[in-house]
Parts: C-alpha cells; structure tokens; sequence
C-alpha cells in the first residue's frame, strides 16, 4: 500500500515588478489518504470514476478567483469508459488535485486526451494569445511563498510539437507541446512522457522527491474564442 498525501489548497500572494501575482499553496492538512495499489508498476492519478456523470470530479478544486465562474469540466461516459470534458469560452477556470508520488519511484506519466475545438490563434509564448485546447499541468515543488515549479503540457493550436515556451513569469510553467493543430483533432491519443528526464531538460537540476498535484486547464479567454477537450486516464508509472 502506497502513501498519497493529501493537502489543503491555500491562495498565496507574491508582489513582483509592480504586479501582484496570484500563485497557489499546497499544504499538509493532517491526514493522509492510502491508495492500494492493485499493480505495483502504476498509480492512477485520475480516472474519473469518482463522481456522477455530468458534474465536476470528486476531489479536485479550482483557484479562489474563479469561485463566481461557470466550472466548465463534467465526467461524461462513453462505450463504458470514464472521461472528463472541458470548454472554454473566456472564463479560463482551471482545476487542480493535490497529489503527491515518488518521482524517481514512478518517473513516467500517461494519460489520453482528445482536442474537440482550437482556440484560433493560439499561441503560448504570448500573453494576449495563451490558450491552448487541452493542458495538463503537473506541479513539481513549491517554494516557501508557494510559487511553483510546474510543466504544462499542450496541445497547441500553432506551436510545433516539442516547442518549449517560457513565459519567465514568476509562477508561471513552462510549456512543452507535445500535439499540435488539427492533426487527429476529435481523436482519443494517448500521451507517455518522463516527468524527471523532462523536468532535468526544461527546469535544470533534480527535482524533489515528490510531486504536489496535477491540473487541468482548457482555456479561451487570451483569444475570446472556444476551445474544447476531453482528459482520461491519468496515471503514474515507474516505465
């Protein structure tokens, strides 16, 4: 039986360059949660079985800016199989789950997706156009204040495959493309990439043991246009 930690979501507040930046705190909340492991190569992060059809999945939450918003994310089912679709159309609600495992223990992360609308014009490098049809985030470490170190994984609507983009906001990811465009647009594509050999290339240096959560954000607003994707099967692997 492996230990999964839970934590509590606190809003954090750092002051730079004249701009107050939101960034967000995980923190121990006492107890711990204990997963079994029915296969001992695997964890499964996310399947979306938690929950009822049509609402937002059990155990994730939002950034406290976005309480007013519409949550636009619901567990569908399709032939059998759990999933969880997400729109945008200008109100960028992301979601998270605090959730901690070895990353040296399961370096390797899987998960399928399926992009449904582009956000037109979107482009992660720019501020005024960072929307991207299907993102997954994965937090690595926060610092004393809260700011993390996190990648975020896309699937973009200009930028080629393997484009990594750095906005150099503190807080902000740095964003790995891994699809791009409308090459198998309405497809389910399963996505394996290695966290500690991609955290070494992007970050630089070893990260920290354990992870702190995963996100989720399909967004629109940069381009005031729609975007829609489907997130299924998120899981942790040692290969």
């Amino acid at each position: 039986m492996r230990i999964i930690k839970n934590y509590k979501l606190r809003k954090a507040s750092v002051w730079t360059g004249g701009v107050l930046l939101s960034t967000f705190c995980f923190l121990f909340s006492g107890g711990v949660g204990r997963v079994a492991l029915a296969d001992p190569d695997r964890i499964v992060l996310e399947n979306f079985s938690q929950g009822r059809v049509g609402e937002l999945p059990s155990g994730w939450r939002w950034r406290g800016k976005d309480d007013d918003k519409p949550k636009l994310y619901a567990i569908q089912e399709e032939s059998g199989h759990r999933y969880l679709n997400a729109k945008d159309s200008g109100y960028s609600v992301a979601i998270f789950k605090t959730i901690s495992w070895d990353l040296r223990a399961y370096p390797v992360l899987t998960w399928r997706w399926r992009a449904k609308a582009l956000p037109p014009g979107g482009d992660e490098r720019f501020g005024a156009k960072n929307d991207s049809a299907a993102g997954l985030y994965v937090v690595f470490s926060q610092n004393w204040v809260g700011v993390p170190k996190q990648i975020k994984y896309v699937w973009s609507t200009t930028l080629p495959v393997g484009t990594v983009a750095d906005r150099k906001l503190i807080g902000r990811p740095r964003v790995l493309v891994l699809r791009s465009g409308r090459a198998r647009l309405g497809e389910w594509v399963t996505e394996r990439v290695n966290l500690y050999e991609d955290y070494k290339r992007i970050w630089g240096g070893e990260p920290s043991e354990k992870t702190v959560g995963i996100a989720i954000l399909t967004d629109a607003d940069a381009t005031h246009t729609f975007a829609e994707a489907d997130y299924a099967d998120i899981v942790a692997r040692k290969e």
